[in-house]
């Protein structure tokens, strides 16, 4: 006796709520005796499809013809009796043509027909387009699914000696976790940056992310080429890969910041990050000379950190609702990088030009650091300068080391191109 096996068991335990959703189905089964033993590769069972009421016996007939079956079994309900139940030899099945069409209810009936199925069945295998409640449902297996955005990146042109950034996103949207190995990149001219790859030998739970930033420094002219692999467990992707590609060029950004400037690749360098879009459009300028006011130092801060601006509420007496930088400024304020120029009336003075000294103290509170303790590197800085800590601080993280002669010219205007040159050399997170 060939035993019918534990998953036809559990077919028939589940016939009834199969019955319930189609209204109506036909059972086809290969007409073998159970006893009979399948052969290898092969299990006992029945294949069940559904059809809905009014299924012609045309239509009946052109599916077990599909499916191979010898025998179809009719289940529907009498309104005052328990299920009837009735095999109809294929060929003959026209013949009861008007029951298929009368009767629609369907009761749980004990199959006692079985057939020789593949063991381990397609999925989603019904024939011609039918949605079929195969005896065997093939299971769900959790697994990884790794996938990253953008799939690839064309930084374009990029002048030598800037830099340009992209941050990938790597998600996992499989049922298992994702174990991600050391992400690596190759190429001449592409880095990942420091600090920025939250990936590499991390686990990554269904629906979770990680990211990591690659930098495009081009150091010769031409077209560049690299490709990001990303190694996990997942099955399918075992080792994910990024196209890279950028181009190295003379050719500068803004009409007034030409590649023998000084600042010139701290600028394009704002400009690739989008932290800066030029002082004038057409022709798209900088205006590097230009004098930089407290306002516009607002935007560039908020901007470098990644960070949007508030909604106005007129905090400031002096930067009204509707100001062109009150979001900006506001939100300097609410993250205690500035208290303004005055506390009574509260006013931030967004007009006047930044002064060194006072970019010493924007920029050290924007990286968070405390001041340190002023020991009079530079002369023109005494410990009663009340940004000393600050200028210190800033010559110690490789920011500035004055403006030469060993003085710092604390009262000294800040320019747009001097503005580049603080952001772009500030370290995380102010850096691009």
């Amino acid at each position: 006796m060939c035993p019918i096996s534990r998953r036809t068991t559990i077919f028939r335990n589940s016939v009834f709520v199969i019955a319930v959703f189609l209204g109506f189905f036909v059972a086809f089964t290969q007409n073998v005796e159970a006893q009979s033993c399948c052969p290898s590769g092969f299990v006992a069972g029945e294949v069940i499809v559904g059809f809905a009421p009014g299924t012609t016996g045309d239509r009946v007939s052109e599916i077990a013809s599909a499916v191979g079956a010898s025998v179809i079994r009719l289940i529907f309900d009498w309104e005052t009796g328990p299920a009837y139940l009735m095999d109809v030899p294929v060929g003959k099945e026209l013949i009861f043509a008007s029951l298929f069409e009368s009767y629609s209810e369907v009761r749980y009936a004990e199959p006692d027909h079985i057939m020789c199925i593949p063991e381990l069945p397609p999925c989603d295998c019904c024939p011609l387009g039918l949605i079929c409640p195969f005896v065997f449902p093939c299971p769900v297996v959790d697994e990884p699914n790794i996938s990253v955005s953008p799939v690839s990146q064309d930084f374009g042109p990029i002048s030598i000696g800037s830099s340009a950034f992209q941050v990938f996103e790597i998600s996992n949207t499989g049922g298992a976790d994702i174990v991600i190995g050391t992400v690596t990149l190759s190429g001449t001219d592409f880095t990942i940056k420091q600090g920025k790859d939250t990936c590499s030998g991390k686990t990554v739970l269904p629906s979770g992310k990680c990211t990591g930033e690659v930098i495009f420094s081009p150091t010769t002219e031409g077209l560049k080429n690299a490709n990001l692999s990303i190694p996990s467990n997942d099955p399918d992707t075992p080792s994910l890969v990024v196209t890279l590609t950028g181009e190295g060029t003379l050719q500068p950004v803004f009409d007034d910041c030409q590649e023998d400037f000084w600042a010139c690749d701290f600028i394009d360098t704002l400009y690739y990050s989008g932290i800066t879009g030029g002082c004038s459009t057409n022709p798209l300028r900088f205006c590097p000379d230009q004098l930089i006011t407290r306002g516009q130092m607002t935007v560039f801060l908020i901007t470098s950190l990644r960070r949007s601006s508030n909604t106005c509420k007129g905090r400031f007496v002096d930067v009204p609702i509707g100001h062109l930088f009150c979001g900006f400024i506001e939100r300097l304020a609410d993250d205690e990088i500035t208290g303004g120029c005055s506390v009574n009336p509260p006013k931030f003075c967004p007009d006047d030009p930044v002064t060194r000294c006072q970019m010493a103290v924007f920029v050290e509170a924007a990286l968070g650091n405390p001041p340190n303790t002023c020991v009079e590197r530079f002369p023109d800085v005494p410990i009663l300068n009340g940004c000393c800590g600050f200028v210190e601080k800033l010559d110690d993280d490789g920011i500035t080391g004055g403006c030469g002669g060993s003085n710092f010219c604390p009262i000294d205007p800040v320019t747009r191109a001097q503005m580049a040159v603080f952001l772009v050399a500030a370290p995380e997170p102010l850096s691009p």
